[in-house]
């Protein structure tokens, strides 16, 4: 009897030693083992309903009364992953802080979550204005790539607009706007636009225009332009329609000299890179420049338009209004498509001839092939703009 009680005796103390062997390697295995045999009306300090109102926010069932061991992570790496987002930020603002999940704060968790997802952005935005990275989900090509597509000839849209935009986000002063044409096959374009539109053509052809202009940019109600909120902006766009039939823009690609126009428009699926432009209009002619910076080697164009005698309608003939008279376009945040709506005053256009034209590098970016032959180019001295709130379709 004697003999074997001291058998358990030093069974127990080898148990212990393991016990403490593995403590060493993982510091939190121990409150691990407390949390998974401690009775269930037993609450650590992390989860006390009076510093949980971060995990209320995941479910009304927070804080809660136990751990289960396939939903901790322990610091040294054992364990599986957590599913459940809160918590894991609560381990990892334990692991960076140094401390047991059991001790750390609501405010050393926050502190680490602010800390972790301004730093996430911020390298974000530096990339992206660098033209390195195309965030996935904001309706840039690889979010839109699709099977099988559509498209259809439509009726040009109406010249002036058929809507009001009472609610204006801002207001745009577009000067020395020129329209450069292309036209493609559908099946070379239909992969670049989303699944939930269609691609529009005229005579069974898909149109792609380059769009440089002068921009001037104004917040309703302020009656001067701020400094800095006035630079050159070139667009590469085609044409669709949703699926309620709207129609308008889908832009392939966008440059503008303004860092802060880029990473404000880009989150809402607006493909901008920021390039050094210039719109210099001397003479009978505007010379329109983009070159690639440090900071974003990609791109660039040189084009030179000389405007020339006015049409007649202003407006243009029927296919004229159907590359120009666009009253809206469409962008998408993740898999949601939104719809701006914009409203000016119809088109004065102008014929004009394209003397040079050296644009491979914005097709190339778009994922498209280099356009064949000159374009048809158009020009307008400029329109005042009143640009919606952009709205979910469908």
């Amino acid at each position: 009897m004697t003999e074997g009680r001291l058998s358990q005796v030093d069974h127990d103390q080898v148990h212990d030693l393991d016990g403490e062997r593995r403590d060493r390697e993982h510091p939190d295995s121990r409150r691990q083992r407390a949390e998974l045999t401690s009775p269930p009306t037993t609450r650590t300090r992390a989860w006390n309903t009076s510093q949980s109102w971060l995990m209320r926010i995941r479910s009304p069932s927070w804080p809660p009364t136990r751990c289960s061991s396939r939903s901790v992570r322990v610091a040294g790496g054992a364990g599986p992953r957590t599913a459940d987002p809160v918590r894991r930020i609560v381990n990892r603002a334990a692991r960076h802080s140094g401390q047991t999940v059991t001790t750390v704060s609501t405010s050393t968790t926050v502190g680490f979550w602010i800390r972790h997802e301004s730093a996430r952005i911020a390298a974000t935005v530096r990339l992206a204005l660098r033209g390195r990275v195309r965030p996935p989900g904001l309706g840039y090509r690889g979010a839109v790539k699709r099977e099988a597509w559509s498209s259809y000839d439509s009726a040009p849209p109406p010249p002036e607009a058929p809507h009001r935009v009472r609610l204006a986000v801002n207001v745009h002063h577009w000067e020395h706007i020129a329209f450069l044409h292309w036209p493609f096959r559908p099946a070379d374009i239909a992969h670049l636009v989303p699944d939930v539109t269609t691609l529009l053509t005229f005579d069974e052809m898909a149109w792609v225009t380059i769009t440089p202009f002068f921009i001037r940019v104004r917040p309703p109600g302020v009656p001067v332009v701020p400094p800095r909120w006035a630079f050159p902006e070139t667009n590469l766009r085609t044409y669709v329609a949703g699926r309620d039939g709207r129609q308008g823009l889908w832009f392939l690609h966008m440059e503008v000299s303004a860092a802060w126009f880029v990473a404000t428009l880009r989150p809402l699926g607006l493909p901008y890179f920021r390039r050094d432009m210039s719109v210099d209009a001397a003479g009978d002619q505007v010379v329109y420049r983009s070159q690639p910076s440090s900071a974003s080697p990609y791109g660039g164009h040189h084009i030179v338009v000389v405007p020339g005698p006015a049409l007649s309608p202003p407006e243009g003939s029927p296919w004229e209004r159907f590359v120009t008279a666009r009253w809206g376009a469409f962008h998408c945040v993740g898999r949601r498509l939104l719809y701006t709506p914009v409203e000016h005053e119809p088109w004065h256009l102008q014929a004009a001839t394209v003397p040079a034209c050296s644009v491979d590098a914005l097709f190339r970016r778009a994922g498209l092939p280099t356009p064949a032959g000159p374009p048809v180019a158009h020009f307008s001295r400029g329109v005042r703009v009143r640009v919606g709130v952009p709205k979910p379709i469908g």
